[in-house]
């Protein structure tokens, strides 16, 4: 083997040890608990109004929290359900099924609430 060759295989190995070692070290950091607060119906022009007011846990959300001033949601019509299955599985109704607030249950033959509980 060349020396540029011996040279070209150190450098490989020492990035990849320098991947494996980042990815170790993002996996312990990782957090344990993510909490997804969604304020429905709530203008976004209010956080502003009203950020004086709040103290605690609102005001941590605030400041040390992430906070999304300009989310679209890509499709047509948007209601709670959607809405909220889209901002937590990070996919579309067209992927993840919900696509209004009820759908069509089969075996019932009825229209189910998408809040319904089922019991096992």
């Amino acid at each position: 083997m060349t020396l540029q060759g011996r040279k070209l295989k150190i450098l490989i190995v020492a990035l990849v040890t320098a991947v494996v070692a980042t990815l170790l070290r993002a996996q312990q950091s990782r957090p344990r608990l993510i909490v997804l607060l969604v304020v429905d119906q709530f203008r976004g022009d209010y956080v502003d109004k009203f950020r004086q007011q709040w103290t605690g846990g609102l005001h941590r959300l605030l400041t040390d929290g992430a906070w999304f001033r300009q989310v679209d949601y890509p499709y047509f019509y948007n209601v709670t359900c959607s809405g909220h299955a889209t901002i937590a599985t990070g996919s579309l109704p067209s992927t993840h099924g919900m696509v209004m607030n009820t759908w069509w249950d089969r075996q019932q033959h009825a229209q189910v609430p998408c809040t319904r509980e089922y019991a096992e």
